[in-house]
């Protein structure tokens, strides 16, 4: 890993799956790294909009060990998630290039509130980065 490593992360489209009470029509979301108490926040976004969060959030890393763990809040209950995902970094198996695999934000008992395709790219050296982007 090089000094300047880092994940960089963007949340993209939220679809929400479960039923809502009528008191919560606007969410956002926030991103942490496991070994970092600052949770990055997105824009509110109201229920009848799309929610899409266009927000990129870059951490630095030392090594793939970290997780990312994402929340979604409604904006009526700031202080309980309704839902979160926590993504270890090593079972990515990525370097240096982006994906989008699909994550389902889970509360406390395990059910599925909303999914969302995460853009993450695990930048261990940027001049691979650069390099791969400029092959393709």
């Amino acid at each position: 890993m090089s000094e300047n490593s880092c994940v960089i992360t963007h949340i993209n489209e939220v679809t929400m799956q479960t039923k809502l009470d009528k008191n919560q029509r606007e969410f956002y979301c926030t991103v942490k790294l496991d070994t970092d108490n600052k949770e990055k926040k997105t824009e509110t976004k109201n229920i009848d909009d799309t929610l899409i969060y266009k927000e990129k959030f870059t951490f630095p890393i030392d090594s793939e060990e970290k997780i990312l763990i994402y929340r979604i809040y409604s904006a009526s209950n700031p202080k309980n998630p309704l839902g979160e995902v926590e993504v270890p970094l090593f079972i990515l198996n990525i370097n240096n290039e982006a994906i989008n695999p699909q994550f389902e934000f889970k509360d406390i008992n395990q059910k599925n509130i909303a999914s969302f395709k995460p853009k993450i790219i695990v930048v261990t050296s940027f001049y691979e980065m650069y390099k791969k982007q400029y092959d393709n």
